[in-house]
């Protein structure tokens, strides 16, 4: 992606069809037009038949497409015969976007090996030219000739001392759930009607809101037969099994389970095991308790959902790696996992049933275990109470939650410390990856939690960072991708930025009440004001020489894959830059720093939009769209959050996008210092932006 990647330093990471890119360097060199054919190679059926061969199109099954004799032709030995090719569409896309094949928004969990073509090398060679145009691509220059990124982190406390009873006092307002054994959540309270009473629209507001919502309703969700049908269509044969008289014991029903699990996370590109037989006879068990319609919304969340939100390769899902074993086990944690599926899937009236029982379950799991074991040194314990939070959390925010995922999350904070905090849990659990799952996930939502930005982080980033070192063992993060380097710098500027604002309202009052006088107050302020411009010129040094991890980055097969891991980093190194700015420098959005970083951010949002990594994207819309004040920037970004909105449907991005048309009728101009944490926290609510 950058001017540093070069092809044949980076040979033994990446496999390339040498024939096209000689092809490419020698067509270029005699000055003759690119070759618009792309070479046929295809493994595995795609996710539509729409090239498929006449036999496969008759019988209406899937087409893997290989040339000249499809797969099941050759197979029965039949004539493989080919419709003539369709002519295709043209669009007028920007030149950063149109060298990006469509096939891009296919999710990535499936590694198939493709061949790379001659537009993916000219979309990568195309970045030799932007780096003189983007000085945020300077601080790529080690990207290949480093072997690891610097991810410990320097200490503040000289220039900003923390307060350990500023996380204390934020978990205070919530006692705990189910260690303690008191009450578990309302969970049938009707968030829409709350939220109905709670807020109420300006005309301003108004206006904006429904010009959103008409864009929305022209083209209303539904799942199409390619996204919620597909997944239980016929897309292989089952796994082949004796069933006979050995076939009924324990044994080989979990030698079946892990079977079944491992071809989760590494599916075939000939076989893709997603049929509801297949998941019932892994969870043959629970057989009894679970309906058919409960197996359907499991299978729904395995094979569709869990690989939807996330943006690493299949064998690093931990959503199915961690959750899934677990489940098998431990009753609680199943019936949550169907109730999630069933929420993104069917209803969440009918999500609440299941959760219900889900937490009832669990609720008498605790109360057993206390009984027992009052020590906290159960590591299986933790692990299905920490995943069974997380699980909860996630729940939560995807049925549009403000509060009660927040609440959660500091119950999870509890538990974390009653059981010694990260680094004891770590070695408890002899650093596994299951762990270091568990505390990436909590990282994640407690950095993009907006309270963080009010208060602070739970835990310093400095304590997740002596658990979490990246290896190759645990793989690409699901969720934080390569990024989460980054992502610790965002919760240190969180942190930094909560106390300096203390700082600065404390300075404020005592002028107010005459504490002090005009002299010393300008002294004081003129300190200030330097403690500022030194903390962001610390961040700015981290944000320069951060790198992504070589070796994590050796892990991803596709190169446009990796070229969309090197795109997202970079664009959250811009919304690092845009925390600086915004939250210690106190930049309005009109200032020409922000306006620079606005523009540059907005053209790899623009690559990034339409592909798996779109899930990446709520902060830095959000962060962009603050930015927005002229109002030609303002309809774009509008039909931007149209777009996503369309294939990420969580449903906190929709209260995300009231806040975003909020924070523009407050600052029409761009003139003032907006925080949109104020508008949260003006409307009671904890949002998760993540």
């Amino acid at each position: 992606m950058f001017s540093t990647l070069d092809h044949k330093s980076f040979q033994g990471m990446i496999v390339l069809d040498k024939t096209v890119v000689s092809s490419h360097e020698s067509k270029q060199k005699a000055g003759a037009p690119p070759n618009k054919t792309k070479p046929v190679k295809f493994l595995g059926a795609k996710s539509k038949s729409v090239g498929g061969c006449a036999t496969c199109r008759h019988r209406k099954k899937k087409c893997d497409e290989v040339h000249p004799s499809c797969g099941f032709c050759t197979r029965r030995n039949i004539p493989c015969s080919w419709p003539p090719p369709r002519p295709r569409k043209k669009y007028e896309r920007k030149n950063k976007i149109q060298n990006i094949p469509k096939s891009e928004t296919q999710s990535e969990n499936v590694s198939a090996i493709q061949t790379t073509s001659k537009q993916d090398v000219q979309r990568i060679e195309s970045f030799d030219s932007l780096e003189e145009n983007s000085k945020a691509f300077s601080f790529m220059s080690g990207i290949l000739n480093s072997t690891e990124i610097d991810t410990k982190t320097s200490s503040l406390e000289s220039i900003v001392p923390y307060d350990e009873n500023d996380a204390d006092e934020r978990a205070s307002v919530t006692t705990s759930m189910i260690l303690s054994g008191i009450k578990t959540p309302d969970l049938n309270m009707d968030h829409d009607e709350s939220y109905k009473q709670m807020v109420s629209f300006s005309p301003g507001l108004k206006e904006g809101l429904d010009k959103f919502t008409k864009m929305l309703s022209s083209e209303k969700f539904t799942y199409p037969n390619s996204a919620k049908e597909s997944w239980l269509a016929d897309k292989g044969s089952p796994f082949e099994i004796l069933m006979d008289s050995q076939a009924s014991g324990p044994g080989f029903q979990y030698n079946y389970f892990e079977k079944f699990i491992e071809n989760c996370l590494n599916p075939s590109p000939s076989k893709f095991y997603s049929t509801n037989f297949e998941v019932k006879l892994a969870f043959k068990h629970m057989e009894s308790s679970l309906s058919d319609k409960g197996f359907k919304f499991l299978e729904y969340y395995i094979f569709y959902y869990s690989n939807s939100i996330t943006i690493c390769p299949a064998d690093s899902n931990y959503f199915v790696k961690t959750f899934l074993p677990l489940a098998y086990s431990c009753e609680p944690i199943l019936y949550a996992l169907v109730s999630w599926g069933c929420l993104m899937y069917h209803s969440q009236d009918e999500a609440r049933v299941y959760l219900h029982k889900a937490t009832s379950l669990m609720y008498k799991t605790i109360e057993a275990k206390n009984s027992k074991d009052k020590t906290y040194s159960d590591y299986q314990h933790f692990k299905e109470m920490c995943s069974f939070f997380l699980i909860l959390i996630g729940w939560e925010i995807c049925s549009g939650d403000t509060n009660n995922w927040y609440h959660l999350l500091a119950q999870c904070k509890e538990l974390i410390c009653k059981y010694g905090g990260f680094q004891k849990i770590s070695e408890m659990s002899s650093h596994s990856n299951d762990i270091k799952w568990l505390i990436s996930n909590f990282q994640f939502h407690d950095v993009f939690a907006s309270r963080s930005l009010e208060t602070g982080t739970f835990f310093l980033m400095s304590e997740y960072e002596n658990v979490l070192e990246e290896d190759i063992s645990y793989g690409i993060d699901p969720i934080q991708g390569l990024a989460r380097p980054l992502n610790t710098i965002l919760g240190e500027i969180s942190n930094c930025s909560s106390r300096m604002k203390e700082e600065r309202k404390q300075l404020e009052e005592e002028f107010s009440r005459s504490e002090i006088d005009s002299i010393t107050y300008n002294s004081k302020r003129l300190a200030y004001y330097e403690k500022c411009e030194t903390v962001a010129a610390y961040f700015e040094s981290r944000i320069s020489s951060c790198r992504p991890n070589k070796r994590l980055l050796a892990l991803v097969k596709e190169e446009s894959s990796i070229e969309r891991h090197l795109t997202l980093f970079e664009l959250y190194s811009y919304v690092c830059m845009f925390y600086v700015e915004i939250y210690i420098r106190q930049l309005p959005p009109k200032s020409i720093k922000l306006q620079t970083l606005l523009l540059r951010s907005l053209e790899l949002i623009d690559i990034l939009i339409d592909t798996v990594m779109m899930v990446s994207l709520p902060l830095p819309l959000l962060i962009a769209a603050q930015t927005c004040y002229m109002p030609s920037d303002r309809d774009d970004m509008r039909k931007r959050l149209q777009n996503v909105s369309k294939g990420y449907h969580i449903g906190n991005f929709a209260r995300m996008v009231e806040i975003i048309e909020e924070s523009w009728e407050l600052n029409p101009d761009g003139s003032k210092i907006l925080d949109w944490t104020e508008i949260t926290h003006n409307r009671g609510w904890n949002l998760y932006v993540g």
